[in-house]
């Protein structure tokens, strides 16, 4: 008679600037429970692109992050909190890759993580300096301005 006793497997969710997370689930295949959703916004259009994160208008207390898309509306966008230090943005049948994300620090942020294509969604994560409250909205395109998803991050 032989018995099997349950096995612990970690692994490590590599961040550009915060450091690894370790993760211990039993037996052979680890399964995360889903990040909490903050938000779901927009339309649902297919086909769309982000083109750009810049910094919104500087004010005291948090910090704005803008996301410029290219396409005919807004996609759905999901926005969780994977953990205290990481906001993801989930930009449904849409295209991440290829974003300039350096360089885009402040008082809550640490840094953006380079867009990761999964199919057809994309996501960027936003790795935080500290624990932030978090306020989104989107606005549509007028006159030079595309469509944005715009991301506030309060200081707590």
């Amino acid at each position: 008679m032989s018995s099997t006793s349950p096995t612990t497997v970690a692994s490590v969710h590599p961040s550009t600037s915060a450091s690894p997370r370790l993760s211990a689930s039993p037996g052979a295949s680890p399964t995360a429970p889903p990040a909490p959703v903050l938000f779901t916004l927009g339309n649902g259009v297919a086909g769309d692109s982000v083109f750009r994160i810049r910094p919104g208008t500087a004010v005291a207390g948090y910090t704005r992050l803008v996301f410029d898309m290219h396409g005919g509306g807004l996609p759905t966008m999901s926005i969780t909190r994977p953990d205290d230090l990481h906001v993801a943005v989930t930009f449904k049948n849409s295209t991440v890759s290829g974003i300039a994300v350096n360089g885009i620090k402040s008082y809550q942020i640490a840094g953006i993580e380079p867009g990761v294509q999964q199919a057809a969604d994309g996501t960027i994560t936003i790795d935080l300096a500290r624990p932030v409250r978090v306020t989104a909205f989107t606005l549509p395109a007028t006159g030079a301005y595309a469509w944005r998803l715009v991301v506030d991050l309060h200081t707590s």
